[in-house]
Order: C-alpha cells, then sequence, then structure tokens
C-alpha cells in the first residue's frame, strides 16, 4: 500500500528480477497488468535481471490470462462480439419482443437504444447480475406503490438481457465468461505453484474478484499493489476522498480472503518521500496536496511547475505547443519523452491538428477515431445523398471539397465562389456546359478554369450516379 510515487511498482518489478537472478528455471512467476502497460514491464523487468532476460516470469492482462487458460485446456474460446454486432444483436432482440414492451416501445426503433440497451447488459455481465435476479429486484419493487413504474422498466431491461444473452451464449462469448472460465482453471489447478503479483489496478470487477479469490485459494503466494495512503488504511474514507477506490477496494480483497480463509500477510506499507517523487519535491507537496494531507508550503519558488492561464483552449495548446518546442530545441528532450495529459481528450481532439500541425510537432493521440468522420465514408456519403434525395448545391461542394475527390482545395474553393455568384443549382450541374453571364472580374480565362474544374468533378460522379440507378443490389 502506497501513495503515487511511492515506488509499489519498483519494489514488484525488483523482487520479480531478483527471483529470476536467483533461480532462473525455478517455479513460475506471473506479473498481471492493464493489458496497455505490459509491454513496457517487459522491457522494465528484463533490464533489471542481471541478465538482461528472464525465463520464468510471465507479464499478463486478465484477458491473456484467460486466453492462456483457453489454451492449455485445449479450448478455442468463442470469439468476442465487436461492437457493431452487439448493437446488430441487440435490435434483433428489440424486433423479437417488440410486441412484449410498453415502456420501451416508442423508444426500441430510435437510435442510441441499442447502444444503451448492450451497455447496460454488459455492466450487469460484468457485476455477475443474471436476468433472473434483475427480474426478482423488478417483482419486489412492482409492490412498492413509489417503485412501481420503475420496476415495469427494470422488467423491460430484464426482458431485453435474458434475450440478448441468450441469443449471444452459444456463438460468443463476453469478458465476464471468460473470468468465470479463468477462475475455474486456477481452481483447477492452473497457478498451483505459481506466486502472482498484480499492479496497475484501483477497483476489480466481481468477476475479476472472483478471479483473486481462486488465486487466494491456489496459489502459494498473492501479491497486489493499490494506492492508498498507509496512514488511511485502518480508517474509514469518504466516498470524495482522492484515495476512496483504492481504500474500499483493500476492504474488499481482506473480506474475500477471510471468507475463504486466506492468510493475510501484514501489508507491506510505503510511505511518503521515497519513490519517484524522491527527488522531485515540488511534485511531491503537489501529491501531498492533492490527496487531502498536511504538508508544509515551500517558501521557493517552484521551478517544474508551472501555471498558465490561457482565454480558450487553442491559446491553451498554442502555449504547450510553444513549451515543447523550447524543451526539445533548448533541454535537449527528445518528442517522444514529452507527454500531454488531459482530463477529457474530446474538446481538444478538433484543435491538436490546427495548433500541433503548424507547430510541426509530432503527436499521437491514445483514443478512437470516429469513423463516420473518415474521408472515404464522407465522400460515400455525399454520393448516396445526391443519388437518394433531391439533391442540393451544398451536397455537390461537400463532395468536390473531400481530399478523396477529383479536384484539388483550391480548385474546389473557385468553383464554389463560381457557383455562389451565379447562384447555381444541382439541374445546372447536369446542363454541357455552362453559360452564365459574367459578373465583375470574371474573364475567359477563368470561365475556361472553372469548365474544366466543373468537369473533371461532375464525370466522375454522374457516372457513378447512373451506374447505382442501373445496380440490382448494394454491391
Amino acid at each position: 500500500l502506497g501513495p503515487a510515487g511511492a515506488g509499489k511498482t519498483h519494489l514488484c518489478v525488483r523482487e520479480l528480477a531478483a527471483a529470476c537472478d536467483a533461480e532462473p528455471l525455478g517455479p513460475p512467476l506471473l506479473f498481471l497488468l492493464p493489458q496497455q502497460a505490459t509491454f513496457i514491464h517487459e522491457q522494465r523487468l528484463a533490464t533489471a535481471c542481471r541478465g538482461g532476460g528472464f525465463c520464468r516470469a510471465e507479464i499478463n492482462s486478465f484477458t491473456r490470462l484467460a486466453y492462456r487458460a483457453y489454451r492449455e485446456a485445449g479450448m478455442q474460446p468463442l470469439p468476442l462480439l465487436t461492437e457493431a454486432g452487439k448493437l446488430m444483436l441487440m435490435r434483433g432482440c428489440a424486433r423479437r419482443h417488440d410486441a412484449s414492451l410498453r415502456i420501451f416501445a416508442a423508444l426500441s426503433h430510435r437510435a442510441g437504444f441499442a447502444a444503451d440497451m448492450v451497455a447496460a447488459a454488459e455492466e450487469l455481465q460484468i457485476y455477475g447480475i443474471s436476468p433472473d435476479r434483475l427480474e426478482e429486484v423488478a417483482a419486489e419493487l412492482a409492490d412498492m406503490p413509489d417503485t412501481a413504474h420503475f420496476a415495469a422498466r427494470l422488467q423491460e431491461i430484464a426482458l431485453l438481457y435474458r434475450a440478448y444473452s441468450e441469443a449471444a451464449a452459444d456463438r460468443y462469448s463476453g469478458y465476464a465468461v471468460r473470468m468465470e472460465f479463468l477462475a475455474q482453471r486456477i481452481e483447477a489447478g492452473l497457478l498451483a505453484d505459481t506466486q502472482v503479483y498484480i499492479d496497475g489496478y484501483s477497483e476489480f470487477t466481481p468477476m475479476e474478484r472472483r478471479v483473486l479469490a481462486a488465486m487466494m485459494q491456489h496459489c502459494p503466494r498473492l501479491t497486489i499493489c493499490l494506492s492508498l495512503d498507509p496512514v488511511q488504511a485502518e480508517r474509514t474514507v469518504r466516498e470524495e476522498d482522492v484515495f476512496y477506490p483504492g481504500w474500499h477496494t483493500y476492504a474488499q480483497l481482506r473480506d474475500d480472503a477471510r471468507h475463504i480463509g486466506a492468510t493475510l500477510e501484514e501489508p507491506v506499507l510505503l510511505k511518503r518521500g521515497r519513490g519517484r517523487f524522491a527527488r522531485q519535491p515540488e511534485l511531491a507537496l503537489l501529491e501531498c496536496a492533492l490527496a487531502g494531507q498536511s504538508f508544509c508550503p515551500s517558501e521557493e519558488q517552484p521551478e517544474m511547475i508551472r501555471e498558465w492561464q490561457a482565454r480558450d483552449r487553442r491559446a491553451e495548446l498554442s502555449a504547450v505547443g510553444r513549451e515543447i518546442r523550447r524543451l526539445v530545441r533548448e533541454e535537449g528532450l527528445r518528442y517522444r519523452e514529452i507527454s500531454v495529459l488531459l482530463r477529457d481528450t474530446q474538446p481538444y481532439l478538433h484543435l491538436l491538428p490546427a495548433v500541433f500541425g503548424a507547430m510541426e510537432i509530432p503527436y499521437f493521440i491514445d483514443s478512437k477515431k470516429p469513423l463516420l468522420y473518415h474521408p472515404l465514408i464522407e465522400l460515400v456519403r455525399a454520393v448516396l445523398e445526391i443519388w437518394a434525395y433531391q439533391p442540393h448545391y451544398r451536397h455537390i461542394m461537400r463532395l468536390l471539397k473531400n481530399v478523396l475527390s477529383p479536384i484539388a482545395g483550391s480548385e474546389a474553393d473557385i468553383l464554389d465562389n463560381y457557383c455562389l455568384a451565379h447562384g447555381v443549382r444541382f439541374y445546372h450541374w447536369q446542363q454541357e456546359i455552362w453559360s452564365f453571364p459574367p459578373v465583375d472580374g470574371e474573364d475567359d480565362a477563368l470561365l475556361a478554369q472553372v469548365e474544366e474544374i466543373r468537369r473533371r468533378g461532375a464525370e466522375p460522379l454522374f457516372a457513378c450516379i447512373n451506374h447505382l440507378g442501373e445496380a440490382a443490389s448494394a454491391k
């Protein structure tokens, strides 16, 4: 147990490296981490070992450990449903039970309903709540006059949850199913002689705690690292406290261990003033203040921590970009050694390409990009809208301004200005040649250029539209 930067991960890596150096081919060791942290910790452990590598240790996540359990059992796990597959499955369930829905009858055909139901079903699965249990709770609430409406809604959620689970049961698996299988394999001896270390988690789902309970019973030793101030370990921590997730998880794991009769060792308490904050007193003071602990303010002006005030997000990113360029140019840092941490990346996504792109700062954003705004999808949508509906001028210009269109962006701007000046409508695009009276500033060269740009942009469009009209299927 220890606060951020106290050295919990370093202690695990040091113990694992010492065991690998002392007995390279000894009993297996397992280091469980979140999926995104496994590679870097493999590197850390290999660097910490005397020979620059290791044999007996394995670094995995819960998901990869479940794959190993299936593989060693000679089984192939059922495939995971894609996000699109989950939505299709839930929409099918809603259609089949449409006559049984009363509260959700008007909502079941709307966009977003299937996604909300999938999220609810997956959360219920992860937390081990079955459709039967949900129906029992709905029946209990139905007997209370103040909760009758909520009970009816819960009953319909249980109906769709059951249909979704049954439809996926024989063909697909989920995270909860794999965790249950992993727990059963551990109980059967999968990790019988394996010492397990777990780090990087602030909380565990009930199905993950089921796996941990099996490890407590059948592994010789289990070490779990939690971010929790040792001073608060034996106290009751309020929910708004920064260490509440760690304290709550610690209390749950202790209860689980006592319930199954596992032997609890005294926790290793790592206090402040060590680890990665040992040589960074300013960060140590900041962490201490954020955690609500008493501290002595520094009399010196901080050098490593700076506070900027910006008028908007663009100005904020510009200031960060200038500092990044200064660090690279004057301090000798590399771009890959600099991180920009945000509470919420979404408001900055559309600004980063413009701001960092103008400063020529290479960057990677750890977030998914919506496929809807990909240039290829935009191109296909624009063509289909022009073909299927009464098209408008803006639909054609949206197509021609796409980066995948046959004309350049500057040419699209010239064409756009000409169309606005002459009030061009869709039927004008189907004419052989445009013969609008020239306005001020237009000469024969400009008209020839516009006509050539229009031909290059419109000919492929109308050839595609004509082909779509003759096609017998979407292929």
